[in-house]
C-alpha cells in the first residue's frame, strides 16, 4: 500500500474550471452589454413656457372677516369664487395669511373651503 507522508503532500488548486467559468461570464457580459446600453431616441415637443402668476392672497382676520386679494369677502362668496377659479385654472394658487388675532376655527374653515373647492396649490404664509 502506498503510504503518504506529510513531506510528500502538496495541495494544488485546479484553476482550469475557474478559468472556464470566467471566460463564459466574459462572453455573456460582452453579449448583454450592448443590449443594455442601447437607447431609443424620441422627439419630444417643446413644452409651452409656463407663465408664472402671483399667488392670490387670502387673509384671515379677527372677527371672522376675510380678504381675498384686498377685497372683503364672506365665506359663501369665497367658496363659490374658489370653486369657479379652480375650474377655470388648475394652477390657481392661494396663499393663506392668518393674523394673530384671528381664531383657529376661522383659519381651518378657510383651509377646508379651499381644499373642497379643488385648489391644489395652497400655501400657508406668515406676515
Amino acid at each position: 500500500m502506498y503510504k503518504a507522508t506529510s513531506s510528500n503532500m502538496m495541495a494544488d488548486i485546479n484553476i482550469t474550471p475557474l478559468v472556464d467559468v470566467m471566460l463564459v461570464l466574459l462572453v455573456i457580459f460582452m453579449l448583454v452589454t450592448p443590449a443594455i446600453t442601447q437607447t431609443i431616441s424620441q422627439n419630444i415637443g417643446q413644452s409651452p413656457i409656463a407663465t408664472k402668476t402671483d399667488p392670490h392672497k387670502l387673509i384671515v382676520q379677527a372677527g371672522d372677516t376675510y380678504q381675498l386679494d384686498g377685497q372683503f369677502i364672506s365665506l359663501a362668496q369665497l367658496k363659490s369664487q374658489l370653486t369657479e377659479a379652480a375650474k377655470l385654472d388648475n394652477k390657481y394658487t392661494v396663499q393663506v395669511f392668518g393674523e394673530p388675532e384671528a381664531s383657529y376655527q376661522s383659519f381651518t374653515e378657510v383651509m377646508a373651503i379651499a381644499n373642497n373647492a379643488g385648489i391644489e396649490h395652497l400655501s400657508l404664509a406668515s406676515n
